[in-house]
């Protein structure tokens, strides 16, 4: 019965967002626009689950591929700024909710201060300053409207059902659009084909096609599934363990669902971060379930069945095809492939390595920039007006630090990562620590943590944003049971001293 009404409710959920996308999609930008200003209103009037809600579903919509969900006419616009009307309306509401149950990321504004320091004397100061505004919008609304839910478990239930859908709707979106529209799941391999000849083109081209292939599935490329996916597959472990505390049929087969996709899309970063999910997951996460022994070692055996099932599976897949090697050499062709196994491993990486190094020599004590590039003051150079967009890319996230903002934004971003944990550690926040866990560890081939207009927004909703969620219904539960122990501890008192 529990799996069924589980079942029912994610479906019903998905459909629902299934629903508010193909109308945001096909409107636009107008239905986008209805969202926002219902999210804004949310968030003023106090109804934080379905605020945060929206405030999760802007960034989500960013990141989904734009064949199943278009982006067109002033929907560019919408998801740039309705993440900041909601701040706002959270910002308005969330000061009346003080207390001290908060995301612990307090200490990113020491950083983000110091990067505005940095970046005076950086490649384009303004750019650095608009995207040090845009992450300040971020974490603003990650610390103000995920404060204190832990007095509202109405609205944390919903922030939870919600994640559950998102999540199940990355890994049963991109198996759907596999099986269905293969065209548009491959879009980072035939995006060329499909914007030049259309996609009954990008079909033929996808059967005939021996070279490698990126899946990008739901999202808008493989390299933000990439990311996406192992936090995804990850959040939902973790609610499975610290909420559910079972193995949850649903869970359990979304999970294996997802594993596969990992592989399709050819992404080391992915393969790091499935890695490093897997080992926190089972050393760390399994021991701090609040569940009786017996139960926990089930668990424990469930988990290593898993992660023996995937090593066999990659050892067969190995032997039979060198799909291990093909996956970390990043190649079909391995006899046209005569790089060493070291340069083959780091090349698509190195050049992105040496040109932080760079900006870090040119100033090693404060850097040459938050978010910019050399390039930049001369792309930009004769422009006009306000800069909404600078994309860039940096590719790992020690060196891009080092690059920016030089020894001392180093130094002071380590702190931060200690503040955070040490807080995580003290108030029990185990599953928001472990998630930013592997945040990080894909940020060691996608620098992504400080690009909330990209792929870096949604997955710091994701995790740290989702992970505190589970950790709120975590805490609010055992807040339950120690009411219900102090009862029942006054009751006996009162049977044995008014019985005297």
């Amino acid at each position: 019965m529990k799996d069924r009404k589980l079942i029912f409710d994610v479906a019903k959920g998905m459909a629902l967002l299934v629903l508010v996308l193909l109308v945001c999609g096909h409107t636009k930008g107008g239905g986008a626009v209805l969202v926002a200003a219902a999210a804004f209103l949310l968030a003023l009037t106090g109804r934080i689950g379905w605020a945060i809600i929206g405030y999760i579903f802007f960034p989500l919509m960013v990141v989904l591929n734009p064949l199943v969900v278009p982006k067109e006419g002033i929907s560019g616009m919408v998801l740039r700024l309705a993440p900041m009307a909601i701040t706002v309306g959270l910002l308005v509401s969330g000061a009346s909710r003080s207390g001290r149950h908060q995301i612990p990321i307090g200490m990113i504004w020491l950083y983000l201060g110091v990067a505005a320091l940095c970046s005076m004397g950086g490649y384009y100061p303004m750019i650095s300053y608009l995207k040090i505004v845009n992450c300040a919008i971020l974490f603003i609304g990650l610390q103000l409207g995920f404060r204190n839910i832990d007095k509202r478990p109405n609205d944390v239930m919903t922030m939870r059902k919600f994640m559950l859908v998102v999540t199940s709707f990355i890994v049963w979106g991109s198996l759907a659009l596999l099986v269905f529209y293969p065209s548009a799941a491959y879009l980072t391999s035939l995006r060329s084909v499909i914007e030049a000849e259309g996609m009954e083109a990008a079909e033929a081209a996808l059967r005939e096609s021996t070279g490698l292939k990126l899946f990008a599935g739901m999202t808008n490329q493989s390299q933000c599934l990439a990311v996406v996916l192992p936090c995804s597959l990850a959040w939902l472990a973790c609610d499975m363990f610290f909420i559910e505390k079972r193995l949850s049929p649903f869970h359990v087969w979304t999970i294996l669902a997802g594993l596969p996709l990992i592989y399709l899309t050819r992404s080391r970063s992915a393969l790091l971060s499935s890695v490093v999910g897997m080992i926190l997951v089972y050393f760390y996460c399994l021991k701090k379930v609040n569940i009786r022994s017996h139960l926990r070692a089930r668990l424990r055996s469930a988990m290593f069945f898993a992660m023996f099932f995937v090593t066999v599976a990659a050892g067969v897949m190995e032997v039979r095809d060198q799909s291990i090697t093909r996956w970390l050499r990043k190649t079909e062709d391995l006899s046209a492939d005569t790089r060493g196994f070291g340069e083959a491993f780091t090349q698509s990486r190195q050049g992105l390595i040496d040109v932080s190094m760079r900006d870090f020599y040119r100033n090693p004590l404060f850097g040459s920039g938050f978010q910019v590039t050399e390039e930049m003051q001369y792309t930009f150079k004769h422009h006009d007006g306000l800069i909404l967009s600078a994309s860039i890319e940096k590719g790992v996230l020690p060196v891009m630090v080092l690059g920016e903002t030089g020894i001392l934004g180093a130094i002071v971003f380590v702190i931060f990562l200690i503040s955070f944990y040490a807080t995580c550690v003290k108030k029990k926040y185990y599953c928001c620590a472990t998630l930013h866990t592997i945040f990080l560890a894909s940020n060691m081939a996608e620098a992504t943590y400080f690009s909330p207009g990209g792929i870096g927004g949604y997955v710091w909703v994701l995790t740290v944003g989702g992970g505190f969620i589970i950790d709120t219904v975590v805490l609010y539960h055992r807040r339950l049971e120690r009411i219900a122990r102090r009862q029942e501890i006054e009751w006996m008192m009162m049977q044995q001293y008014g019985g005297r």
